[in-house]
């Protein structure tokens, strides 16, 4: 971990291109601290839908399943909501509709981790690098 990132840091990167090892992720994320995006694979997507004005929607749930796995500290996915493995015409759906969603139990323990990290943070004064 490099020396300005510490357990309370959440990281989100955003990268152009898409994963040169797993064509089909949009994302990936190395718990417990960085999570990157494949901005290009979203948006193939889109395009593919015939719908670029999904982009921006997709481009946040993809963000939030990502940084899920980050506050969730886990690779492992749902079965239902944010969390699934594999985003079909369902999901996509859901997205658009605003109607993906962490379930409640992901979205206690998120918000468990959320506060946790909270109390880890160093106060500004202390810091190094201004979060």
């Amino acid at each position: 971990m490099p020396g300005w990132l510490d357990a309370a840091d959440a990281c989100l990167r955003l990268v152009a291109g898409t994963n040169k090892f797993k064509e089909a992720e949009y994302g990936y994320t190395a718990i417990p601290v960085l999570a990157t995006i494949y901005y290009q694979k979203i948006a193939l997507r889109a395009q593919r839908d015939n719908a670029n004005y999904e982009l921006p929607t997709l481009l946040g749930c993809v963000m939030a399943h990502e940084l899920g796995h980050l506050l969730l500290g886990t690779p492992g996915h749902s079965n239902a909501g944010i969390m699934q493995p594999e985003w079909g015409g369902v999901q996509i759906r859901q997205a658009l509709t605003n109607r993906l969603f962490f379930t409640r139990e992901e979205s206690s323990r998120i918000q468990e981790q959320a506060r946790l990290r909270a109390s880890l943070r160093p106060a500004a004064s202390d810091s190094a690098f201004s979060h």
